[in-house]
C-alpha cells in the first residue's frame, strides 16, 4: 500500500475533529471504541477504517454535512452516502484489493504484540510470504542507581497466528526478514498478531526504544502493504520505575532524557507506554519531580 493512500483521511477527520473541539478520546467513546489508538492511528495516515459503517458513525458523531460525509467516504475509498461529491479514486486504487483495517500494540508483556487486522476486498485470495521489519533507530535507557540488578478483544475477528520477530539494538539501521504463511480468501478479515522481542540482555539495561517501519510483503515480489513508523518499548515502560530518571543531576539521567527527547520528536504510531513516559517524563516535566526515587 502506497503510505500516503490514508493522508487525506487522516487530515480531514482531524479538521472536523478540531472543528468540534473534540479530544481522540471523546470522538473515540462517541463511536464506541476502547480507546483513542484508532482515531490517533487514522488521523496520523496509519490506516483507513475497516469498513464503510466506521466512516458514517464518525460523520455522525462529528455532525458534518451531507457533502463532507461523502468527502470522508471518498476519501476511505468508500461509495458515497449522499452523492455529493465527484469520484477521488484512480484505476489504480481501484485495483487495490489487499490493505490493513485495523492495527494496535498490545503491551501486557514484556514483550509487545503488534495486533494486525487485514481485509481482502479483492477476487482472488492473497498469500503473506513475509514480514520485514526495518530498524530505523533504537534507544536505550539505563538504570540509573548504583545496586545490581536481578537477573483484551480488538474485535470480533479472532487472532489466527502470532508470528515471533526478534531485535536487538545492535540491528540499528538493518532489516530483520520474517518468513511467514498467512492466506485471507476473496472477501476475508483475518487478525494475526507479530511478538516483538529481542535478545540482547544487559542487567544495566531499563528499556530499548524500536523505532520500526514494517513491511507486509504478500502474493509475489513488490507487492507489500507498508506501515507507518512505529515506536516501541521492550520492555513496556513502567511508570513505576523511577530511578530511570532521577531527580538529581546524573550524567546517567541527563543521558537518558536526552534520548527521551530525541526518540519523542521521531514521527510515529507510538505505544501507549511510549506515550505516556513522553508526557510525564518529557522535556516540559523535566522541572517535576515527586517522591524518593527508587525501584521496585
Amino acid at each position: 500500500m502506497d503510505s500516503s493512500e490514508p493522508t487525506l483521511f487522516g487530515a480531514l477527520l482531524k479538521s472536523f475533529r478540531q472543528r468540534r473541539k473534540l479530544t481522540q478520546s471523546a470522538l473515540a467513546y462517541r463511536i464506541e471504541k476502547h480507546n483513542r489508538g484508532s482515531i490517533q492511528a487514522w488521523e496520523g495516515s496509519l490506516y483507513l477504517p475497516g469498513d464503510r459503517e466506521t466512516v458514517l458513525a464518525l460523520a455522525r458523531a462529528l455532525h458534518l454535512t451531507e457533502g463532507e460525509t461523502d468527502q470522508m467516504l471518498l476519501a476511505a475509498h468508500y461509495p458515497q452516502q449522499y452523492h455529493t461529491q465527484g469520484t477521488v479514486s484512480s484505476a489504480a486504487e481501484t485495483r487495490k484489493s489487499l490493505r490493513l483495517a485495523d492495527i494496535y500494540i498490545y503491551e501486557h508483556d514484556s514483550a509487545p504484540l503488534l495486533d494486525i487486522t487485514l481485509h481482502n476486498s479483492g477476487a482472488t485470495t492473497a498469500l503473506l510470504t513475509r514480514v520485514q521489519v526495518d530498524i530505523l533507530d533504537a534507544a536505550e535507557f539505563y538504570y540509573c542507581d548504583e545496586e545490581e540488578v536481578d537477573d483484551p478483544t480488538r474485535s470480533l475477528v479472532v487472532v489466527s497466528s502470532i508470528y515471533k520477530v526478534n531485535l536487538s539494538p545492535a540491528l540499528k539501521g538493518k532489516r530483520v526478514s520474517v518468513k511467514i504463511a498467512h492466506q485471507l480468501r476473496a472477501e476475508e478479515t483475518d487478525r494475526f498478531q507479530l511478538r516483538v522481542d529481542h535478545n540482547f540482555i544487559n542487567p544495566h539495561l531499563a528499556y530499548v526504544w524500536y523505532y520500526l517501519k514494517i513491511a507486509l510483503l504478500y502474493n509475489e515480489p513488490g507487492r507489500a502493504i507498508e506501515l507507518n513508523p512505529l515506536l516501541l518499548s521492550i520492555p513496556p515502560v513502567d511508570p513505576d520505575v523511577m530511578d530511570v530518571w532521577p531527580s538529581a543531576p546524573t550524567p546517567c539521567g541527563e543521558q537518558n532524557r536526552a534520548t527521551l527527547r530525541r526518540m519523542s520528536a521521531l514521527p510515529a504510531y507510538r505505544s501507549d507506554s511510549v506515550e505516556a513516559a513522553i508526557q510525564k517524563f518529557g522535556e516540559q516535566e523535566l522541572s517535576i519531580n515527586k517522591g524518593p526515587m527508587s525501584r521496585k
